[in-house]
């Protein structure tokens, strides 16, 4: 009976430990201290969850990039970074590492969709997790700084959780991160928003900046963002907010600094809120769903190719626009009425090539009463249509008998008294084309002639036994 029972026994484990080498654990969890880690992992095969614990340093780290086998989560929260001083380089040609600190590059292309990062780190150093297979990252609290491209082309990262300890990102921390639709840069303290940050986040469509004060260099290029507000911002550097192509809506605060193509490239931008009174170069350059007439109104500059390709169809000039620099309005193709009357005399300077692309006859340029021979001489401006409410008129044109019938123009309208009621009345260009037909049956009529061509209109109304024929300057 003893032997039967000694054979079974044998036989159970036996079965036990086959079955252990095919089937693996479906959670490991492994206690060590520096440089351990290496050879406790030889023997352990974790499925599903791998926990560290204890005191672990470079060596340890760089041993959970090689697993041929990874589990989907690495805890590592139970863990202390010990410092390193090594006598040969252990990490890309590193030989020191120091405590608190999660390596540069030392999770680089991690195969973990989930990491629990040490409770006690201070820094994430220079891509240390650039490449990995993580979804959702909690930084701990404690964490002051993040490095450059510590998470770049991180492509299945969808969010990210910062303590409100962090102070500061490195440029591009979270550049090319596509899937990444949540970030609360807003319960930290980082300040400053750098380089490339966050580029290439096309699925990120909010973003909350309440204390941010710095913009650097595209930033949030090529992100998803559709609307954004920065009440503290103080400096925007060259290109800040460039290549934000879905932006609809953008509010800065009174006290922001802008550079070169500040706006650049955001295509569907359509209102903004807090611009400068300067427009720098490039400012808002293909802002094709722009109609910038605030920021005309409201700019004593407008730099070179500042609003190049926006949708302007009406410019309203301030009496602060001193110039207008080269390809300032380059493309505005919709362009087609311009009122400069704040200005009275006060001609800015502009260059030849302001308005590249268009042909200035055909745009409308509304000038202060008595001023236009001024505009008229000028080598650019004189090249457009230029008008005045002092040159609007209507003036008769004869014929045989004294007619009863009234024409006059007030406030952008036509309007038409006649005794008795109008049978046939039509506007018609100089080349005797109708370009209106005036509904007849009435002794009184008002038309809307904002709309039409600028020039020479001509009206002629008839009645039973009436006739008028008039010509319009608009």
């Amino acid at each position: 009976m003893k032997t039967y029972m000694k054979s079974l026994l044998s036989r159970i484990l036996t079965a036990g430990l086959c079955a252990a080498a095919i089937f693996p654990v479906s959670a490991v969890t492994i206690s060590i201290e520096p440089g351990q880690l290496a050879d406790r992992l030889a023997s352990a095969t974790p499925d599903s969850e791998l926990i560290i614990t204890g005191r672990a340093d470079a060596r340890d780290l760089n041993a959970l990039r090689a697993l041929s086998a990874p589990p989907e989560t690495l805890d590592l929260a139970g863990v202390a970074i010990a410092d390193l001083q090594a006598d040969a380089p252990i990490h890309l040609g590193q030989a020191s590492f120091k405590a608190g600190h999660l390596p540069s590059y030392i999770l680089f292309k991690a195969p973990y969709k989930k990491i629990l990062l040490p409770a006690k780190m201070t820094a994430i150093e220079a891509g240390a997790l650039a490449g990995s297979q993580i979804e959702e990252i909690t930084i701990p609290e404690g964490v002051s700084s993040i490095g450059d491209y510590a998470f770049y082309g991180c492509h299945n990262l969808k969010r990210v959780n910062l303590p409100y300890s962090l102070l500061s990102l490195g440029r591009g921390a979270f550049a090319d991160c596509p899937a990444l639709v949540s970030i609360n840069i807003a319960d930290t303290r980082v300040a400053t928003l750098p380089e490339d940050c966050l580029a290439g986040a096309q699925s990120l469509r909010t973003l909350d900046l309440p204390a941010v004060l710095n913009i650097e260099t595209r930033a949030l290029a090529n992100s998803g963002i559709e609307s954004l507000e920065l009440p503290e911002a103080r400096n925007l550097a060259p290109f800040a907010l460039a290549d934000l192509h879905n932006l609809v809506y953008l509010s800065v605060g009174p006290n922001a600094r802008f550079d070169v193509g500040t706006l650049m490239n955001c295509n569907s931008l359509t209102t903004l809120q807090g611009a400068p009174e300067n427009l720098p170069d490039l400012f808002a350059a293909n802002c094709y769903s722009l109609t910038p007439n605030g920021l005309i109104t409201q700019a004593g500059s407008i730099g070179k190719y500042a609003l190049a390709n926006s949708g302007a169809s009406t410019m309203i000039f301030g009496q602060d626009l001193i110039s207008i620099d080269e390809n300032a309005f380059k493309g505005t193709v919709n362009l087609s009425h311009i009122d400069a009357t704040a200005l009275d005399g006060n001609i800015p300077a502009v260059e030849e090539n302001t308005f590249a692309g268009l042909d200035p006859s055909t745009v409308r340029l509304k000038v202060a009463d008595h001023f236009e021979e001024g505009w008229q001489n000028h080598p650019v401006w004189g090249l457009f249509d230029i008008y005045s409410d002092y040159l609007t008129d209507v003036e008769e044109i004869p014929v045989a008998n004294d007619s009863a019938i009234s024409i006059r123009i007030a406030a952008g309208r036509l309007i038409i008294d006649a005794p008795k009621p109008i049978t046939a009345a039509a506007l018609y260009d100089t080349a005797g084309h109708m370009l209106l037909d005036i509904p007849a049956g009435d002794n009184h009529a008002e038309i809307d002639v904002t709309d039409l061509p600028r020039g020479v209109i001509i009206v002629s109304v008839k009645t039973a036994d009436d006739f008028k024929g008039s010509k319009i300057i608009l």
